[in-house]
C-alpha cells in the first residue's frame, strides 16, 4: 500500500523526512496493528495513518494537557484514535503495541531515564521502536556520537540484545532548523 499523506499542512507541519522514515519502515500489509506515538503533540501524524488504515489502532501519549485536548477534539469521530496525557515515563502506560514511534522526545530524557524507558516498552513491542531526534550544534559526527551513543550503549546493556537489533543513521536536518542541526533515525527490530 503506497500512503497518501499530506506532507506539509498548517497544522502539525509533519516534515517528509519524518513520513519517508515511517513508510520505509512500517509494513501496511499487516491487518490490525497498534501503532503508539509518543510525544505526539496535537496528533497529525497518527491521524495521517489513522485515515489510510482504519483497521489498525492508534494511540497517542503527550505530556501537553493543551496537545492532548487539541488531538481529543479533533479525532473525536475516529474511532481507531485514543490520546493520553502523561508522561512517558509514567508506569501506568499500557505499552503493548506494533510500532512505536517517537519524533524528538527522547532527547529530554537523560541517560536513566532512557533506560527505564526501554525497559518498560521492549518486551512490549512487537516489530519496532523507531526514533528521529534532532541535536542542534554544529559538529554532525560529534552530533551522531553524542545521540547515538547513550541510546546504543544502553540498549547493549540491556537484556534486549537477543530479541532486537539496532541501526542508526546520521540525518541532515538543515531544511528543518534554519541554523542547521544534526539528527538520527533509529530502528529499533525485533528479531
Amino acid at each position: 500500500m503506497f500512503w497518501k499523506f499530506r506532507k506539509f499542512e498548517n497544522e502539525g507541519q509533519i516534515d517528509s523526512f519524518y513520513l519517508d522514515f515511517l513508510q520505509k519502515n512500517i509494513d501496511t500489509n499487516l491487518p490490525d496493528q497498534h501503532i503508539i506515538e509518543v510525544g505526539c503533540s496535537d496528533g497529525y501524524t497518527l491521524g495521517q495513518f489513522a485515515n489510510q488504515l482504519p483497521t489498525w489502532k492508534f494511540t497517542g501519549i503527550d505530556l501537553q494537557t493543551q496537545a492532548i485536548e487539541t488531538a481529543l477534539e479533533k479525532y473525536k469521530n475516529m474511532p481507531n484514535m485514543d490520546f493520553i496525557c502523561k508522561s512517558i515515563l509514567d508506569d501506568t502506560i499500557e505499552w503493548d503495541c506494533d510500532y512505536l514511534l517517537s519524533r524528538t522526545t527522547l532527547i529530554y530524557l537523560n541517560y536513566d531515564e532512557i533506560k527505564l524507558f526501554f525497559q518498560r516498552t521492549l518486551p512490549k513491542i512487537k516489530s519496532k521502536l523507531l526514533l528521529i531526534e534532532v541535536i542542534s550544534v554544529s559538529d554532525k559526527t560529534e552530533n551522531l556520537h553524542y545521540f547515538a551513543h547513550p541510546i546504543k550503549s544502553i540498549f547493549e546493556q540491556s537484556d534486549f540484545m537477543n530479541e532486537f537489533t539496532i541501526d542508526i543513521e546520521l540525518l541532515d536536518y538543515e531544511h528543518w532548523i534554519s541554523d542547521g542541526a544534526a539528527g538520527a533515525a533509529v530502528s529499533i527490530v525485533r528479531k
